[in-house]
């Protein structure tokens, strides 16, 4: 018994090893538009707009923005005159930001993500209910 307690405590501390020996990454554009992972930070002005800090452990690294985001669309959730297509699609955006797919969408992206959110505040239930299914869709992608 006493020498299964030490492999599950030697087992343990070999799975927590990575999260010891953590570095910290970035994620830059290249000037062909590849996505390069790094330990060192991106060099050049248009490098350095597009660094991403990204967690060891491969997770999206919230920012300020996104989380102040994420408070937002919390408490709008909070409304009287909330639908539940909003209250969803804010549920939606904000998993979106905690994986850091928002962060990924194209410029385009986010204009039809902002149409669809304004098509979520009209009185027809139908139109709400299709402009839901769009964002689902854009998350998707």
């Amino acid at each position: 018994m006493k020498n299964r307690r030490i492999v599950e405590l030697m087992v343990a501390g070999a799975l927590l090893s990575p999260v010891f020996a953590s570095a910290q990454l970035f994620k830059c554009q290249a000037p062909d538009g590849k996505v390069v992972f790094s330990d060192t930070r991106c060099e050049g002005p248009a490098a350095a707009a597009k660094v991403e800090k990204v967690d060891p452990s491969g997770r999206h690294q919230l920012t300020d923005a996104d989380k102040a985001r994420i408070r937002e669309l919390e408490v709008g959730q909070l409304g009287a005159k909330v639908t539940d297509e909003q209250k969803t699609a804010a549920s939606l955006e904000i998993s979106s930001i905690r994986i850091g797919q928002e962060a990924r969408l194209t410029p385009e992206q986010r204009k039809r993500r902002e149409a669809i959110n304004a098509e979520l505040a009209g009185p027809d239930p139908k139109k709400r209910k299709d402009a839901l299914n769009a964002l689902r869709t854009l998350y998707s992608q």
